[in-house]
């Protein structure tokens, strides 16, 4: 159990240095993850760019295609659960992931 905390600490520290914020402070194998300061530009029905917050659903629809199952939805916050056969190589391949997204979907932070 203490090999999964410290691999929740490790995604807990990349989450943040990408821009989430913390939920809940991170003490065991979960991390609450919070997206409201980020926001990302999509297309809308009229094909002109809306800035809106990054919701679960983004990060989801970018990490199936590569393997990776998550829950999602229009929320900006999470939970994600790390058990003993997510490694340090899994939690580096999923913050890879999380650096992807963001260049892709040109995610930003909000001005505070």
């Amino acid at each position: 159990m203490k090999l999964d905390h410290d691999n929740a600490r490790m995604l807990a520290q990349g989450m943040v240095a990408l821009g989430f914020k913390l939920s809940i402070p991170h003490e065991t194998n979960m991390v609450w993850i919070d997206s409201s300061n980020l926001q990302v530009s999509v297309p809308s029905q009229d094909g002109s760019m809306v800035i809106r917050d990054l919701h679960m659903d983004d990060l989801k629809l970018f990490v199936e295609p590569r393997g990776i199952c998550m829950s999602g939805g229009q929320v900006t916050s999470g939970r994600l659960v790390i058990h003993h056969q997510i490694d340090r190589e899994g939690i580096n391949f999923f913050l890879k992931c999380m650096n992807d997204m963001f260049a892709e979907l040109k995610v930003t932070v909000k001005n505070q």
